[in-house]
């Protein structure tokens, strides 16, 4: 046997060895080597284990980011597989309310007793010992049934909640899938807000991939048989970039590598192309009732403009797709891009440019200055000097008279509120989609010359309206400056001759007599 000897164990592995020498110093270095061995080695494995986490957790990302560009570059198709009609079921709610469970344990009769003594022989010499024993037992049982009262008047208690909750719950459930029938009834019969909430549960349910987030503003014109969409489009900088991780191990980190510019710029392309058309066969395919011919899809982005700091929302695509010609695409074949071109979209030329393009057709049926007029054309007599006509009854006339120039045509023509807010008078709203769109009206009850400040004016409302056009209509005639400022803008000036030219048109004798001051 040596003279000196030790087991020692390894930290890291637990590993046993065996250390012995006759000589005091040799067994010292050799104990010390032993564990600068172990350490040496368990340093290792833990870089090799680091180095495969690292690599592990780098493919792994990777991984996650090849999956995100497969979903991003499949959004149409992954629709194509899915029933996007409504199962009006779905949307009820059929669950039975929890049953009742108390969950406290009654009283137990025998544990009342625990410290209550058992009759025995003592008790015949010892009448005391009757007594006290007689009296213990007297007062568990009087604890217990006090006890056993109180658990039963608390779970009454506990119980009549539950009822009183369950009889809540099955009344709101009631009302519930009352409301969902009401919904389904009122959107069979074509009723355009039942539609409207139809398809906002649609696209609740459209799933996409986690990188977007979509907005829908949904309106339905029963009498175009049209849905408009304006939908809020991914901004590119939401969109990921990262196609590979790598883990390197001289610096124990993980690098990204982001996609080509060129390439990115094709992916968000693609995004965007397919979202619309996705979008469009999702409604087409959801709404089952004979209600739709139209749907007009606008894309919006908001961003920041980089020159101004400002923030922007630009409408990027515009496509209007008609119900029978869509429906006989193959979209499982076709190049969402080259659809959009084929339904005659309007779009950018470069979507991750964001430059905006005007909307085929963006209807603002719920102007909160619009206001319902009684008609006044009707009982006008050419008596009445328009000139000197109330201003508000004449800002309703020349509502009434464009009214009529659009009869039949399917547009609205709106008077708004009195207080003149925003500089509108009327609004007209034509749902055609090569000449349609809104168009902003002021009426000027003038005896002098319009000056071009007039007009200026209204062509920052034309700007801030996001109108196709702007009208001025007055009793009077218009300056050299304004007739030369209309020249090149979207603007349309009537005068006083024309305005009575268009009553006559319609049948209505006018007179415009103006005094100078």
């Amino acid at each position: 046997m040596a003279n000196f000897e030790e087991k020692i164990r390894d930290p890291y592995t637990g590993e046993i060895a065996l250390i012995k020498s006759n000589d005091l110093f040799t067994f010292k270095t050799r104990k010390a080597n032993k564990y600068e061995s172990w350490r040496k080695r368990a340093e290792r494995m833990q870089k090799q284990q680091t180095k495969e986490n690292g690599l592990s957790q780098a493919a792994e990302l990777t991984q996650q980011a090849n999956d995100e560009f497969y979903a991003l570059n499949n959004i149409l198709m992954d629709t194509l597989s899915i029933d996007d009609r409504f199962d009006w079921d779905e949307l009820k709610d059929f669950t039975r309310f929890k049953n009742f469970n108390y969950k406290i344990s009654p009283p137990v009769e025998s544990s009342y007793y625990l410290n209550v003594p058992k009759k025995s022989f003592w008790e015949i010499l010892f009448k005391s010992k009757t007594i006290k024993r007689e009296k213990l037992e007297a007062e568990a049982a009087e604890n217990y049934l006090n006890d056993l009262k109180m658990y039963d008047e608390e779970k009454k208690k506990a119980k009549e909640a539950h009822d009183l909750e369950k009889s809540e719950y099955y009344e709101d459930q009631a009302k519930h899938n009352d409301d969902i029938e009401k919904l389904q009834a009122a959107f069979d019969s074509h009723d355009p807000e039942a539609i409207e909430h139809y398809l906002d549960q649609v696209f609740s349910r459209s799933v996409y991939p986690e990188s977007l987030s979509l907005n829908y503003d949904i309106s339905y014109i029963p009498d175009r048989r049209t849905v408009i969409l304006n939908v809020d489009l991914p901004n590119p900088d939401t969109l990921p970039k990262v196609i590979e991780y790598k883990y390197v191990a001289s610096r124990n980190e993980i690098t990204e590598k982001v996609m080509k510019k060129n390439d990115f710029k094709i992916l968000y392309d693609e995004v965007v192309s397919q979202i619309t058309i996705r979008t469009i066969h999702e409604v087409f395919e959801s709404v089952y009732i004979d209600a739709l011919d139209f749907v007009v899809f606008n894309g919006y982005v908001d961003s920041i403009d980089t020159k101004t700091g400002q923030d922007v929302r630009s409408c990027i695509v515009s496509i209007q797709a008609e119900k029978e010609y869509f429906n006989s695409l193959n979209l499982k074949n076709v190049s969402a891009r080259d659809c959009i071109h084929g339904l005659k979209g309007i779009v950018a030329s470069e979507f991750i440019n964001l430059a905006p393009v005007k909307p085929i057709l963006q209807l603002d049926r719920n102007d909160h200055r619009i206001i319902e007029s009684d008609e006044v054309i009707d009982g006008i007599d050419p008596s009445n000097n328009l000139a000197e006509m109330d201003w508000q009854k004449f800002e309703v006339l020349v509502r009434d008279l464009f009214a009529k120039g659009f009869s039949g045509e399917g547009v609205d023509v709106k008077v708004t509120q009195a207080s003149r807010d925003a500089g509108v008078d009327a609004i007209i709203f034509d749902p055609d989609p090569i000449k349609g769109g809104k168009y902003v009206i002021q009426a000027k009850r003038y005896n002098n010359v319009v000056g071009v400040s007039a007009v200026r004016d209204l062509y920052g409302t034309v700007m801030n309206e996001g109108a196709v056009k702007g009208i001025l209509v007055t009793t009077s005639t218009y300056g050299k400056d304004s007739i030369e400022f209309v020249k090149d803008k979207p603007l349309t000036l009537i005068s006083g001759a024309e305005l009575i030219h268009m009553f006559n048109r319609h049948g209505y004798d006018v007179t415009i007599a103006t005094k100078k001051k």
